[in-house]
């Protein structure tokens, strides 16, 4: 499937309903920083989940990632700000990620919050980033202990007024400007305030006094989460099979569009366009896939699901996995990993797991083992109930299950532990 099969496909949905393909809607909200001539910097890109005015969410590293999800493969980096430049606020997770090198550094602005450690490990790794093309704002500044740790590491600081007394204001951007760091003054809420930062040296403004966030909608083709996980699976193995990857991404439209209109925009030149799958996969490479596949194919997962149902279908997958190679069902290792990554769909999915097998193309014996049917091949059973009531077995149960699969509870032990580290790993969700 090519850009221009995905094209055609989603046009003739959008404009004749011919296709009947479901949609879906992404949020997100920008609000404007300003110079002091009232001309726009940037844009600060704040989370949405919905038409809501405010931001409501429980986890900053989900709202971060559905963030980029919506500015850089949905809406597209040029829609959102144009020439100027995106201020992203990131946490530690996020910051810390391979994954954020994989986003157009010119004009892009990583804004490091305000729980974020400073100390030498964020020191280097913001002369890292910066050298990687990034620039980098320190968030919601309200003292000067803030700031002077990371004095020679950022481009931006950003100084809370809505949080400060004049006193307060003075001093901190007093610091900044003795350290040539150029100030934002964020949360100016009135033409006093504005006045004031001013004459304090602030070069650049933002808060409601200037304008409130400008809700923007992203529109994108409905995947399906069984699809989405299963491509997440495969480009998280040790050796990616680029031909079973393919025929993933072929079943699933809302994917391939938004890689094709990812690998397509602005951000890259290639000399052509890029005509298919493999021809995409050449070209971003094997390492820059895998960081596109987490940082699309995470936020679509994860939204109003507890995160820990989707690392625990990964530990699973891993966990059965590991098993097999280990023991006498080592030739079936692939097709366990799947019985542990499907073993939770029905609770990520909300839907029966019969109903939604149906739809997936897998071996019978694997099909017969997620759905408990009897006749299930033995060794594949037992596995599966090892891995789904690993922490609840007791000592004489667990060795009894691991001599039919010919291991001992030590390497089951192992394995556990493996798979778990991989399971957050690929979440990204260790803290």
């Amino acid at each position: 499937m090519g850009q221009a099969e995905v094209n055609t496909l989603w046009k003739g949905s959008m404009e004749t309903g011919a296709l009947s393909l479901p949609t879906e809607f992404s949020y997100l909200a920008r609000q404007p920083i300003f110079d002091a001539s009232l001309r726009v910097l940037g844009y600060e890109l704040l989370y949405r989940g919905g038409l809501e005015s405010q931001a409501r969410f429980a986890d900053a590293t989900f709202a971060t990632l559905s963030v980029i999800s919506s500015t850089f493969f949905l809406l597209g980096r040029e829609t959102v700000g144009g020439s100027r430049m995106l201020f992203l606020n990131v946490g530690s997770e996020v910051l810390d990620d391979e994954r954020v090198t994989l986003l157009p550094p010119r004009q892009l602005v990583l804004e490091i919050l305000e729980d974020v450690a400073r100390d030498e490990a964020l020191i280097q790794h913001c002369g890292s980033l910066r050298n990687a093309g990034f620039s980098l704002a320190l968030d919601d500044i309200v003292c000067v202990s803030q700031l002077e740790p990371l004095r020679n590491s950022v481009d931006f600081a950003k100084v809370d007024f809505l949080g400060l007394d004049s006193a307060q204001r003075a001093e901190v951007c007093g610091a900044a400007n003795a350290w040539r760091v150029p100030v934002i003054a964020e949360k100016v809420e009135t033409y006093e305030d504005f006045q004031e930062a001013k004459q304090l040296g602030c070069q650049f403004f933002q808060g409601y006094f200037f304008a409130k966030p400008n809700l923007l909608r992203a529109q994108r083709l409905k995947g399906s989460r069984s699809h989405h996980l299963m491509v997440l699976a495969e480009v998280s193995a040790a050796e990616v099979d680029f031909e079973r990857l393919e025929k993933l991404m072929r079943q699933d439209l809302s994917l391939s569009w938004l890689f094709f209109r990812f690998l397509n925009s602005a951000q890259f030149s290639w000399t052509s366009e890029v005509r298919s799958l493999r021809h995409a996969f050449a070209l971003l490479g094997a390492e820059n896939l895998k960081k596109w596949v987490l940082l699309a194919v995470v936020p679509f997962l994860a939204a109003n699901k507890p995160h820990e149902l989707v690392v625990e279908s990964l530990l699973r997958a891993r966990f059965c996995e590991l098993l097999a190679e280990s023991s006498r069902l080592y030739s079936r290792a692939a097709d366990l990993f799947l019985v542990g990554l499907f073993s939770v769909l029905d609770a990520v999915l909300d839907k029966p797991l019969r109903e939604i097998l149906q739809s997936l193309e897998l071996p019978p014996d694997v099909r017969e083992v997620l759905l408990l049917e009897e006749g299930a091949n033995p060794w594949m059973r037992d596995t599966a109930y090892l891995v789904r009531h690993y922490a609840s077995l007791e000592a004489e149960e667990l060795e009894t299950l691991c001599a039919r699969l010919g291991i001992v509870p030590n390497i089951a032990a192992s394995c556990y532990f493996e798979a778990d580290l991989f399971a957050r790993r690929v979440f990204q969700m260790t803290h």
